[in-house]
């Protein structure tokens, strides 16, 4: 078995004789120096704090404009740091950049012209003031699929105990509500007529007949739900609109006479 040799200590003697013993070798010596943090920053540094803190800020927002905007903001300055940074451009890391930069600004310009009031037709704007608040681009989905129809004389809408197939908006006009054992209703424009045989999928509670002279919108039923499977969005916006109907609807109806409180009455005159 071989010994290792013990380390020897290299000993001198200073001019006076003294014993001179070698310090240790300094250990920082080839060490990297810790610089402070905002001596590390530099331009193309901050370009990169600032794409990631306009990320970070953007996903913070619930508006959409918004939020694309600050991707926007983001992409440019990650296209200007790899372009930069270093000796050579990193034209592939720029255009990733600039795609998602084009994206989101296509989103911007959507979402612009979805909630311009000033783009719906003229001769659609007085609907839009009836109907109910509703995104300008969502009303313009719904009035294209829509069939407009002005009535010259009595038409009906829908019958008591029949599939429905369509589903009706009255925007201008007079409408008829008649149900069998029960007195007929006047109602007056504006309101949606069908709407609980859309919701239910079932046959209609009652018979509505239009007055001549009514301007009313048509939607085919299978065409409205082919449409409203295809966007959430248009399926949100019309479920809303038909609500606030039902509950306008509510709010000025008066109490149903039963016909068990039609007989108590009677029994007590006798």
């Amino acid at each position: 078995m071989r010994l290792k040799q013990p380390a020897t200590l290299d000993l001198t003697h200073g001019p006076d004789r003294t014993l001179v013993i070698p310090r240790a070798a300094d250990r920082s010596v080839g060490r990297r120096q810790e610089l402070p943090l905002f001596e590390q920053l530099t331009p193309n540094s901050l370009l990169i704090v600032g794409a990631v803190g306009t990320y970070v800020v953007g996903f913070l927002f619930r508006d959409q404009i918004y939020t694309r905007l600050l991707v926007v903001v983001g992409s440019v300055f990650n296209i200007i740091y790899n372009l930069s940074a270093g000796e050579v451009p990193l034209w592939d890391a720029a255009i990733g950049a600039s795609l998602i930069a084009l994206s989101s600004f296509q989103g911007i310009l959507r979402l612009w012209w979805s909630r311009a009031v000033w783009a719906i037709p003229e001769d659609e704007r007085d609907i839009f003031k009836t109907i109910g608040y509703v995104e300008p681009g969502l009303l313009r989905q719904l009035l294209r699929a829509a069939d407009k129809i002005e009535t010259a004389e009595t038409a009906i809408l829908v019958q008591e105990g029949k599939d429905v197939h369509e589903l009706w908006y009255s925007v201008a006009g007079e409408i008829v509500l008649k149900r069998e054992g029960q007195e007929s209703a006047t109602i007056l424009a504006p309101g949606f007529v069908g709407e609980i045989a859309w919701l239910t999928d079932g046959a209609a509670s009652a018979t509505v007949v239009a007055k001549p002279g009514s301007v009313l919108l048509r939607w085919r039923k299978e065409d409205l739900r082919q449409r409203v499977r295809r966007s959430q969005r248009l399926e949100n916006a019309l479920d809303a609109l038909i609500a606030k109907d039902l509950a306008t609807k509510l709010a000025k109806s008066h109490p149903i006479t039963q016909d068990a409180d039609v007989a108590f009455a009677a029994l007590k005159t006798l």
